[in-house]
Formats: C-alpha cells, structure tokens, sequence
C-alpha cells in the first residue's frame, strides 16, 4: 500500500489493509459511498463483484463499475443560535 495514504483511511484500515497482502486471492476494491459491503443493500455493483469474486476467486473482477457509485456526501446543518 502507498505510503500517501490518498484514500484518506484511517490508521486502523491501513493495517488492516496492510495484512491482506499475504492472502493470495484478494482483491482490495474501494467503495465510494464508504460502506462496508453488505449484500442486500441494494448496491447491485458491489453485490455483483461480491458473487462473481465468490464463483472464481482466482480470476480478478472486472470492477468497471464502481466508477458510477456516487460517493456520499454530507451536509453540516448551519448553526443556529437561541
């Protein structure tokens, strides 16, 4: 992994992360919306990646689309005042 950390992950993530390099078959995929994948969300792509890793796991998945999730965004209520 980078030094850079430009996915912005948290010191935790990292080594988590960081520990996945000596399983053989995996694929570290960056969810957009922050989520861990969970299937039944409704987030078709990330439950196809899932099941397609799942049926060959040795065969890297084509994640092309990941780039049409929106990554979430937040709004910050204005303060109010009393």
């Amino acid at each position: 992994m980078p030094d850079t950390n430009e996915q912005g992950w948290s010191e935790a993530t990292r080594t988590a992360v960081n520990g996945m390099t000596h399983m053989s078959m995996s694929q570290n995929l960056t969810n957009p919306r922050g989520e861990h994948i969970q299937l039944g969300t409704g987030n078709s792509c990330i439950e196809s990646l899932l099941e397609k890793f799942l049926a060959t796991p040795t065969s890297t998945v084509n994640a092309s689309c990941i780039a049409a999730i929106s990554p979430t965004t937040y709004t910050v209520p204005a303060a109010t005042t009393n």
